[in-house]
């Protein structure tokens, strides 16, 4: 699951082209609860992660994915 919605993130992104070389990997964490690494720092929620394009490509497809 978490690698579909880490894919369709990237396609969200890839409109920006100065978020192009950002690197994104979802993991899970020690508590199995979900990890978004943003370059080399890890997210454990949506709302910490600085740039709100890619906040909203984010919290966009994983509302999505649940549908």
């Amino acid at each position: 699951m978490g690698e579909q919605i880490e894919e369709m993130v990237k396609q969200r992104l890839a409109s920006y082209p100065d978020l192009a070389d950002v690197k994104l990997d979802f993991a899970t964490g020690p508590d199995e609860s979900p990890v978004i690494w943003v370059n080399d720092q890890s997210h454990t929620d949506i709302d910490q992660i600085p740039d709100n394009r890619m906040r909203a490509a984010n919290s966009e497809t994983v509302e999505t994915f649940n549908r």
